[in-house]
């Protein structure tokens, strides 16, 4: 997991985006058959990092489709809360 700090204009209020990586993606989660991954420690980061997130947080992940934090906490089935 990785954290991208983005400095942003101050006109901006809130960016609303979360750049997710290879960790969470539209209905499913990054890999963790790696020898360096490890499966709890994954749905752990997103549910006690990420879904503490609003619910309308834009997910875009390292590749497919884009989604939301809310979405995700319903129909993820890996991390369904």
């Amino acid at each position: 997991s990785m954290e991208l700090i983005i400095d942003i204009h101050p006109e901006i209020e809130e960016l609303n985006i979360l750049i997710s990586g290879d960790t969470l993606f539209y209905e499913s989660i990054g890999r963790t058959d790696f020898e360096t991954s490890n499966h709890s420690d994954i749905i752990n980061s997103i549910r006690n990092k990420l879904y503490k997130l609003n619910d309308d947080i834009n997910v875009l992940p390292g590749h497919g489709n884009s989604t939301t934090i809310g979405y995700e906490k319903i129909n993820n089935p890996f991390v369904k809360l």
